[in-house]
């Protein structure tokens, strides 16, 4: 067994390109194996990203966010909002839980109020954490929703 980077330089000099070939195999799979893991606990951590609730009497839809609030949920998002009863008139993003939000989120949020445009409808964004209440200032988005 090799214990310095100085003796694995030689041993590297004095071998084969066959054995050098095995050594990048090795190296290739053993990053394979911990991308694969990286997926692997993405796919569990994002288990029940979006969760869309409706009060009993339609008219209030809350949207909890997970820890992350990026590209990877724009069609999530999109459902969470669009297959909701007419009869909606306060819309709540609950971002409790969340953590990240890029701009591609913040766009998300835009095409929602869109989407209920010409309706009379309400807009809540409460339980920020504080770097995710200054993003939404600093992009101004203070003038469009209601922050608490």
């Amino acid at each position: 067994m090799l214990h310095t980077d100085k003796e694995l330089w030689q041993r590297l000099k004095q071998s084969s390109r066959d054995d050098v070939i095995v050594i990048e195999i090795s190296v290739i799979s053993i990053v394979r194996s911990i991308l694969n893991n990286a997926n692997l606990d993405n796919e569990n951590e994002n288990t029940m990203p979006i969760e869309a609730k409706t009060s009993s009497n339609n008219t209030e839809l809350t949207i909890e966010i997970d820890s992350k609030f990026d590209f990877t949920k724009v069609e999530e998002f999109r459902m969470a909002y669009s297959e909701t009863a007419s009869e909606v008139r306060k819309v709540v993003v609950d971002l409790q839980k969340t953590e990240y939000m890029d701009s591609s989120a913040l766009g998300m949020l835009l095409n929602m109020q869109r989407f209920f445009d010409g309706k009379e409808v309400t807009f809540d964004i409460k339980n920020c954490q504080q770097q995710i209440f200054r993003i939404l200032t600093i992009s101004r988005f203070d003038k469009k929703f209601n922050i608490k």
